[in-house]
């Protein structure tokens, strides 16, 4: 069984964060939970992304799966792009137990006086896997899988990065 949450300008979630929100925290059983993310005026999330607090009992059939419906054909600030929300956390996207994130530009918003983003994608469940993302402007580690920071592909332990690009970490990128 798949259920599809959609996220964009129309769609039934404004933002990605509303979406996860509302699927059932025990996954038992419910299948897939695709969340697919389409365009909006700017092409850009504004927020934190956390697909790990909240779920018990995600397995190979029973899991999240965050989706970009826009390519950014590997350059940066295009596709659809992930920002840090005004410099709140230290983390754009966080990921738990069996979530699939796929396609994302990821990068940081600097606002005078925040907290600088220190780490763009962490991978902090089992099972997990990244691919198709471009990770750039990040002061600190790009992906972070279970505390090993990564700047293209790894696999460690159960997770996995894969075809995700990192850009421009030392300089910023652009926003």
């Amino acid at each position: 069984m798949v259920t599809t949450y959609t996220v964009g300008t129309g769609m039934s979630y404004a933002t990605i964060q509303g979406a996860i929100d509302d699927i059932p925290g025990d996954l038992t059983g419910t299948g897939e939970h695709v969340v697919e993310v389409y365009a909006t005026a700017l092409n850009r999330y504004d927020e934190l992304v956390d697909a790990q607090t909240g779920f018990t009992n995600a397995s190979a059939t029973d899991f999240v799966h965050i989706t970009a419906m826009l390519n950014h054909n590997g350059l940066p600030a295009t596709g659809i792009i992930i920002r840090e929300n005004q410099g709140l956390v230290p983390t754009n996207v966080i990921l738990g137990d069996y979530t699939f994130f796929e396609g994302f530009c990821v990068t940081r918003q600097q606002p005078s006086g925040a907290f600088p983003v220190l780490m763009g994608i962490s991978v902090d469940g089992n099972y997990c896997r990244v691919s198709r993302c471009l990770v750039y402007g990040i002061l600190g580690a790009c992906i972070d899988v279970f505390g090993i920071s990564t700047l293209a592909e790894v696999t460690e332990g159960s997770a996995q990065v894969d075809n995700t690009i990192v850009w421009n970490i030392f300089n910023g990128g652009p926003a």
